[in-house]
C-alpha cells in the first residue's frame, strides 16, 4: 500500500508541473469519434512574452525623451517630453508586449540614436521556445516614426535570421529594393517566400501623448496564395520560433535642412517649425518608441493537436493525437508508420495509420517503395519481429517454426517449433511453415517424420531407417551397401 500511495503521489506532481496554453475548446480532434483538423487556439502568441532590446531609455541615468510627431488633423508639429529614468522602469521593454487596452496604454523608449554609422537601428526580438505560426504582426509606434522598419525572422531558435518584411520611407536607400506592396507583387506559388518592402506612411492620428492611434501591420497570408488546404511552402513562410523588429534611421549622406526636419518629424510635409524644435546645426537625436507589439498566431501543431503544453523547465511541445508525437506533431509515433506522416486538412485529419505487425512488433519503419507497391495501402515494414516471426508484416514464421492454426495470427505462441525426428527427417528441425511438415527420408512418414510408410519396416541404418518389408532384391543391395 506504501509503495502504491507513493506512486500515485509521483503521478501527482507530475500532472501539476505540465501547464496546459493556447487550448481551443472549439476545435476538438475527435467529433462523435471521428478523427478530424484541430488547431491550438489562436492569439497574440508574444502577450507578455520577455523582450530584448539593444537598447532602452534611462540606462545610464534618466534622460528627457520627446515624441516629435506631425497632427494630420490640425497640420501642426507636435512634442510630448518627459523624463526616463530605467530605475524607476519609465519606459521598460516589457511594455511592449504588456497587454495593450484602453486603461494600459504604456510605451517602450529606445536610448538615444544619433545620425552616425553604428548608431542608427535598435532591435527587439522575441523567443517563444517553439514553433509557432503566425498570421499577422502589428506594429503600434509611439513618438518619433522610424526611417525604415525590418521584420525578421527565426526558425532554429535565433541561431539564423531570414528577413520577413521590410517598410520604409525610401525603399532603395535602406535595402536597394523597389517599394511595392501586397496587392502589386504578384506573388506566385514560384515565390511564395518573397520578402517586399512597403512604403511606412506616417499614422493619420496620435493621441496628445505622441501614441499613434493606428497600427503598421505586416499579413503574411495577404496577396500569397493560400488557398485551402495550405502548401506546405506557405506553412513554412508563416512559421517562426524567434521575431525581431529593427527600427531603423537612414544612414548619413548629403543633408540638408529640410531633410533635418524629416528625420526630426518624419512627414513629407513639414510646415515650419519653431526654432527651439528643430536645430540644424546639430544633429538631431531621436529615441524610437512602440507602445505595443502583437503577433496573431497559433502555437504550431500541424492540425493534430488543439492545445500546446509547458513544463516547469518552460519547454512548449504540442499535446499531439492522430497517432502523431513531436515538439510539433512533425512525424508518427514509432509503430504507427503504414503511411507517410502529412499535415491534417479540413478535408482529411491524416491519422497515422498503425502498421500491421499482429503484435508482434512495436516498431517499424516506411517504405515508400512498398507503398507505391501496395498503390498507398501499405507502406509499413516492421522491425525486431517476436515471437519467432519475420517478414514485413511479421506475419511469416521463422526459420525452423511454422504456423499453428489452432491459435490466432496475434497469439505469442502462433508459431510454434518444428519437431522433426532426428533420424527420420532429412533436415533436422525445419520444416514447412505453413503446414509444419517436416522433410522425410525415403519410406519415412508423419508430420514429424516419426514412422515408416506402408509397405516399410524399421531398419537399424541411421541413413535408411525405413526399408520395404517383402523386396528382397532391394534387401540384398541394401546389405551389400553395408
Amino acid at each position: 500500500i506504501f509503495i502504491r500511495t507513493i506512486a500515485i503521489l509521483n503521478l501527482s506532481v507530475w500532472i501539476h508541473s505540465v501547464k496546459v496554453i493556447f487550448e481551443s475548446q472549439s476545435s476538438p480532434c475527435y467529433l462523435n469519434g471521428r478523427p478530424q483538423q484541430c488547431l491550438p487556439s489562436f492569439t497574440n502568441i508574444i502577450e507578455n512574452v520577455k523582450a530584448e532590446t539593444t537598447s532602452t531609455c534611462g540606462t545610464n541615468g534618466p534622460e528627457q525623451i520627446c515624441r516629435n510627431w506631425y497632427d494630420k488633423t490640425t497640420a501642426e508639429a507636435r512634442q510630448y517630453c518627459s523624463i526616463c529614468d530605467a530605475k524607476h522602469r519609465s519606459y521598460p521593454p516589457s511594455h511592449i508586449t504588456d497587454r495593450h487596452i484602453p486603461k494600459n496604454q504604456t510605451c517602450w523608449f529606445s536610448g538615444p540614436l544619433q545620425e552616425n554609422p553604428g548608431q542608427n537601428e535598435v532591435n527587439i526580438t522575441v523567443s517563444l521556445k517553439k514553433s509557432f505560426e503566425v498570421y499577422y504582426i502589428a506594429l503600434q509606434i509611439c513618438g518619433t516614426l522610424p526611417d525604415s522598419i525590418a521584420i525578421y525572422k527565426s526558425l532554429d531558435f535565433g541561431v539564423s535570421w531570414k528577413p520577413w518584411q521590410f517598410f520604409s520611407q525610401d525603399c532603395y536607400r535602406a535595402f536597394k529594393m523597389p517599394t511595392t506592396n501586397e496587392q502589386n507583387s504578384q506573388i506566385t506559388p514560384a515565390n511564395i517566400h518573397e520578402v517586399l518592402c512597403v512604403e511606412l506612411k506616417a499614422p493619420e492620428r496620435y493621441n496628445d501623448y505622441g501614441q499613434a492611434e493606428t497600427v503598421l501591420p505586416f499579413s503574411t497570408i495577404y496577396g500569397r496564395p493560400s488557398g485551402p488546404p495550405w502548401s506546405q511552402d506557405l506553412v513554412e513562410w508563416m512559421t517562426m520560433t524567434d521575431l525581431r523588429i529593427s527600427l531603423m534611421r537612414f544612414t548619413p549622406e548629403k543633408s540638408t535642412p529640410y531633410r533635418l526636419k524629416e528625420l526630426y518629424y518624419h512627414t513629407e510635409s513639414l510646415p515650419q517649425a519653431p526654432p527651439n524644435l528643430v536645430n540644424h546645426k546639430t544633429e538631431p537625436i531621436v529615441h524610437f518608441g512602440l507602445s505595443d507589439l502583437a503577433v496573431g498566431g497559433r502555437c504550431k501543431c500541424n492540425g493534430h493537436a488543439n492545445r500546446c503544453l509547458i513544463d516547469d523547465n518552460d519547454e512548449i511541445k504540442c499535446d499531439c493525437h492522430h497517432n502523431t508525437e513531436g515538439q510539433e506533431c512533425e512525424r508518427c509515433k514509432s509503430n504507427y508508420l503504414d503511411r507517410p506522416w502529412q499535415r491534417a486538412t479540413r478535408q482529411n485529419a491524416n491519422v497515422c495509420k498503425l502498421c500491421q505487425c499482429y503484435n508482434h512488433s512495436d516498431k517499424c519503419m516506411f517504405s515508400m517503395g512498398m507503398y507505391k507497391q501496395t498503390r498507398g495501402q501499405h507502406g509499413g515494414v516492421c522491425l525486431e519481429c517476436k515471437h519467432n516471426t519475420e517478414g514485413h508484416a511479421c506475419d511469416e514464421c521463422a526459420a525452423f517454426h511454422y504456423r499453428d492454426i489452432t491459435k490466432p495470427v496475434t497469439h505469442p505462441q502462433a508459431c510454434t517449433s518444428c519437431k522433426c525426428h532426428t533420424i527420420g527427417s532429412i533436415k533436422q528441425n525445419e520444416c514447412d511453415k505453413k503446414t509444419g511438415q517436416c522433410y522425410c527420408r525415403d519410406g519415412v512418414t508423419g508430420q514429424t517424420c516419426d514412422r515408416c510408410k506402408d509397405g516399410y519396416k524399421q531398419s537399424n541404418s541411421t541413413v535408411r531407417p525405413c526399408i520395404p518389408t517383402f523386396y528382397k532384391g532391394f534387401i540384398k543391395s541394401y546389405q551389400d551397401e553395408n
